[in-house]
């Protein structure tokens, strides 16, 4: 796999360059773990001895709202869908339970395609990559660390500070510009905490599936900004004079 040194393309015809960057900041299911249905099925595997009616709306809602903090969708589920009111210590317990099952699931999940090239052109050119997650904190460092990536991201955040928390310290640590940094996620959650911080956001999905608004940057795959037959292949299929229909919320121009 060859790996274009300088370019990132949006899919929209305009071409952006690395050096525009100074700081990479990553979503972590459906970013840099191929983990998102697997995250689901942990869910659905909780709440299993509730009947297959209850773990299939579970599964459903956590399908339709990925990337929302884990305490916050277990007390609403046991309130919404068994009636129970968790007490903080009750939710703790649930969400442990849940943490041991999607940690076993995790150490085998594979990464997302190209995600392995491309953090290694970033570190190469001295980009800072960090992971900002709403998956517990302890957990997500002991996945990465089995994983054998802890060297290649500056920081590694997660709950029980949100998001949006999480950018900030970064910001404040690095001293960062935020027109430099981007945000690179997979859910409306993701979309909402750049969107709150004020960055720029890319989204990883299908232009066809994806809920974002009209003028989201996305991409099927990372390989698609960061390998020259990519860069090759969008810049015959989309000339800058020909205006195209591009997905759901693109139009080049």
């Amino acid at each position: 796999m060859r790996i274009a040194s300088n370019v990132l393309n949006d899919r929209t015809g305009k071409m952006f360059t690395l050096e525009q960057f100074d700081h990479f900041l990553f979503a972590f299911d459906g970013v840099i773990l191929d983990s998102a249905e697997l995250t689901v099925s942990a869910f659905g595997e909780l709440y299993a001895d509730h009947g297959d009616d209850v773990r299939g709306m579970v599964e459903a809602y956590r399908r339709a709202h990925p990337g929302e903090p884990r305490h916050e969708q277990v007390r609403m589920l046991h309130r919404t869908l068994l009636g129970e009111e968790l007490s903080p210590a009750e939710t703790s317990m649930e969400c442990d339970k849940l943490g041991e099952i999607i940690l076993d699931d995790m150490i085998d999940c594979p990464l997302m395609p190209d995600i392995a090239e491309a953090l290694q052109l970033l570190n190469a050119r001295g980009i800072a990559a960090h992971i900002v997650s709403s998956m517990p904190q302890d957990e997500l460092r002991t996945i990465v660390a089995r994983k054998g990536l802890t060297r290649q991201f500056r920081s590694v955040l997660g709950a029980p500070l949100s998001q949006g928390m999480n950018c900030e310290a970064i910001f404040a640590a690095s001293r960062a510009d935020r027109a430099r940094c981007l945000f690179v996620g997979a859910t409306m959650a993701d979309y909402r905490c750049a969107t709150n911080v004020g960055v720029p956001f890319l989204e990883i999905g299908e232009f066809a599936t994806a809920p974002f608004p009209f003028g989201t940057h996305v991409t099927e795959r990372l390989g698609d900004l960061f390998l020259d037959v990519a860069t090759a292949r969008l810049g015959r299929a989309f000339p800058p004079s020909a205006p195209v229909e591009l997905g759901r919320r693109f139009r080049a121009v």
